[in-house]
């Protein structure tokens, strides 16, 4: 049987890499990709790494495997959640190859950690050391290296700009570490994902320099480690989505609030629980819009199809929407379009889909529409990398097709996935 090495850079944008390699500076990754193909990808809406990531590894859009955002609303409810693995509607890697070692470290939502045939260490979102790893015994080696379950991001909305950036070589070399540690299982299964790439973006995207240093000393880093997978080793390198520089961060909270679509009981609300009955719909991060109706949500007055009526007039505000004479929003699209008939979970019922450089937030309390925080990067759709050894990648292709690929270069198909097979 063959066996697969998967390494994750999240947010690492095609473009940019492509440009580093043809400038001469990053050597290693040339020589890497030369020995297959390297193409652009398409990302998943919403553009955000835990829906990214359960696409690649469930192999199905978020409609089936129900992922929709960083926080999630509960069922008839104003009550919002912070969604994690239990919550993955659809089958992924883990279930599909139960019988196969898996060595898994550090992909976003495999928390709480669960066990598997090998050896599983939580990624983003996890809480506690303690409670990363499967089986739990490695949490004292853990322990022990100073393992970084992540950077936190405050330390660069707090203006320590620099600790967070030492933090971040630190915490990819724990990656390498202790993924090095783990090479000896001799799994069939191996997966790396370093979350440094994307907190680096968000933070650094104007600083070209700093960008520059850190893909330098990760082109060492991947290549020093890609030197001891073993030959036998198929290998996949890939990102969940691009980045782009952020002109504006735009609240979309304000402006349905500002135009009387969302109001609230009264002046000092604190939450969306305090929304008014009268209220057509509420969004949350990034772009997410949910209707006020009765089918829906508990306060409402009006029904879904009474609501619809009116999301005219809302759609006409953010389709006109313009900073300094740009246009904000590229397009509307609706939960069906997106996800399907009969989407599980909570879905939103309609996505803006932001022009690049315009980052989309629902900021409660927030009084400006437009404003720049500590962000420098945000998320973009259209420019992740896929890195597939020894093969011709046939297509574009989309984060639903990497399981599907996966299974085929393990020999193996599976009916349940939307995606392609891309070899």
């Amino acid at each position: 049987m063959k066996r697969i090495f998967i390494i994750g850079l999240d947010g690492t944008p095609y473009s940019l890499l492509k440009e580093l390699i043809e400038n001469g500076e990053l050597k290693n990754f040339k020589k890497i990709f030369e020995e297959g193909d390297f193409k652009q990808m398409d990302s998943i809406y919403p553009t955000v790494s835990q829906v990214a990531w359960a696409t690649i590894f469930t192999g199905v859009n978020p409609g089936r495997h129900g992922i929709y955002g960083f926080t999630h609303l509960k069922n008839f409810s104003y009550e919002i959640f912070i969604p994690n693995y239990k919550d993955i509607k659809a089958k992924t890697i883990y279930e599909y190859f139960n019988d196969l070692k898996i060595v898994s470290i550090n992909v976003p939502i495999t928390y709480p950690v669960f066990k598997i045939n090998g050896i599983l260490i939580g990624g983003f979102l996890a809480p506690d050391l303690k409670k990363i790893a499967y089986p739990e015994n490695i949490v004292n080696f853990l322990m022990k290296n100073k393992y970084i379950i992540d950077v936190d991001p405050w330390l660069a909305r707090k203006g320590k700009k620099k600790e967070f950036l030492e933090k971040i070589y630190e915490a990819t070399e724990k990656r390498f570490l202790v993924m090095e540690e783990f090479l000896k299982e001799k799994a069939e299964i191996n997966i790396l994902h370093i979350m440094e790439t994307d907190r680096l973006f968000h933070f650094f995207m104007k600083d070209k320099k700093t960008i520059l240093d850190y893909f330098k000393f990760l082109d060492k880093k991947i290549f020093d480690f890609y030197k001891k997978i073993e030959k036998n080793f198929e290998i996949i390198i890939l990102s969940d989505h691009g980045f782009c520089e952020i002109e504006k961060e735009v609240n979309i909270q304000r402006i349905l609030i500002e135009k009387n679509f969302l109001r609230f009981e009264r002046e000092d609300y604190e939450e969306i629980s305090e929304i008014k009955s009268d209220s057509i719909c509420f969004s949350m991060t990034p772009g997410r819009i949910y209707l006020n109706s009765i089918q829906k949500r508990p306060k409402a007055i009006f029904k879904e199809a009474e609501i619809k009526e009116k999301m005219k007039e809302v759609f006409e505000v953010f389709k006109n929407l313009e900073y300094e004479g740009k246009k904000v929003i590229k397009e509307v699209k609706s939960k069906e379009e997106i996800f399907g008939e009969n989407p599980e979970g909570e879905p939103p019922e309609y996505l803006l889909i932001p022009e690049n450089g315009f980052d989309l937030k629902s900021d409660l309390k927030g009084e400006k529409i437009f404003y720049n925080s500590e962000l420098e990067g945000m998320h973009t759709y259209e420019d992740a990398f896929l890195f597939i050894k020894n093969y011709k990648i046939k297509k574009r292709p989309a984060l639903k097709d990497v399981l599907p690929t996966i299974s085929k270069i393990l020999g193996r198909e599976f009916k349940e996935f939307e995606g392609e097979i891309l070899i």
